[in-house]
């Protein structure tokens, strides 16, 4: 049986999917654009429950604050996550987990923040699939610009859960599309 509102908490978790997964089922969403969905996963040791919209229903809370504590319960499990970063000509950070929160690492602030450190503000991001997160500084030169462009559309294409091959721009404020960087 689903949980609890106070035992679900402890368990919500934020997961960018595909818009079409709202075909499927009636998750519980906030609009993201792109082709993708902010959804919510309750995250076991051994698997993953959606969230459904009659879950939110069901524990009287409201979207904002399903989405606060699973944001809360990221950033507490993001701390210390293993970075593959350059600081060299072409600064990048790169982040593959794979705990199925890779890519919506990026929707956090606190992530964006600390990234933000270590590339400047803003600094560009792709979300090719949810186990690969990407970032670079926007003072990339055009060869990395080309090549991280190619790796987002190959990425999400070729490995499993594609999210989007689009390019973002990124600051501790906001995340936004962009058409061509």
């Amino acid at each position: 049986p689903p949980p609890t509102w106070e035992a679900a908490q402890r368990l919500l978790r934020p997961q960018l999917m595909p818009v079409e997964y709202m075909d499927r089922m009636p998750l519980a969403h906030m609009p993201f654009g792109e082709g993708l969905v902010l959804g919510f996963v309750l995250d076991r040791p051994d698997t993953y429950a959606y969230v459904l919209a009659k879950d939110i229903e069901r524990w009287r809370v409201t979207l904002d604050q399903v989405n606060a504590v699973a944001f809360d319960n990221l950033d507490a499990i993001s701390r210390g996550v293993s970075l593959q970063a350059s600081t060299g000509a072409d600064p990048f950070v790169a982040i593959g987990v794979n705990d199925g929160y890779d890519a919506v690492r990026l929707l956090s602030p606190q992530f964006r923040a600390s990234v933000a450190k270590q590339l400047g503000s803003p600094f560009y991001a792709a979300i090719p699939n949810r186990d690969f997160l990407i970032m670079w500084s926007t003072k990339a030169s055009p060869s990395f610009l080309a090549h991280a462009r190619e790796q987002a559309v190959r990425e999400s294409r070729d490995q499993p859960y594609p999210l989007t091959p689009t390019i973002f721009e990124a600051t501790p404020a906001r995340v936004k599309a962009l058409s061509h960087p």
